[in-house]
């Protein structure tokens, strides 16, 4: 079976990040030109092409230079990998390797779902211990624990004789 280049995720980030900055290379470009042409317009006067390609040039040479350079390295970093025998894979290995990869990645979604259910539990245990009526409490709270308790309360009974009903 023929072996093939594993893709490189470095190399791939390399060239959308070269390719991001030759668009916005090309946006400043265009805007560049419009500002010149509408700055002339002000004045009832038309840029020479001399003025307008090394101002084009000045605002550009920055982002379309990084946009070079990160493609060329790119390049580089896909030609050295290569050159070394361990980053060829055959289509069975890479396929093996994917289906190990999407089952690790269930195996942790089923932990993290398991690791959930065993803090709501714990935290639950925590927050039944730890609410207790007191008078500080308002009146509304009050209660709200007792109907969570079942104990049937009058509206219009005091906090104290809440209290009350709630520790019996």
């Amino acid at each position: 079976m023929e072996k093939r280049l594993r893709k490189s995720p470095v190399v791939i980030a390399l060239y959308v990040l070269a390719a991001l900055a030759m668009v916005y290379s090309c946006y400043l470009i265009g805007s560049t030109i419009s500002y010149i042409n509408s700055y002339y317009s002000q004045y009832g006067m038309s840029a020479k092409a001399g003025e307008t390609i090394s101002y084009v040039l000045q605002t550009v040479f920055q982002p379309f230079t990084t946009a070079v350079l990160l493609y060329a390295g790119g390049a580089i970093l896909s030609a050295v990998r290569a050159l070394n025998p361990a980053n060829y894979a055959t289509e069975d290995e890479i396929a093996k390797e994917k289906a190990a990869k999407k089952a690790a990645k269930a195996e942790k979604k089923a932990d993290n779902v398991v690791a959930e259910a065993d803090e709501v539990v714990v935290f639950g245990e925590k927050a039944e211990e730890t609410v207790k009526a007191d008078i500080t409490m308002k009146k509304s709270e009050l209660l709200k624990i007792a109907k969570e308790l079942g104990v049937e309360v009058s509206d219009r009974a005091t906090k104290a004789e809440i209290l009350e009903a709630i520790e019996k």
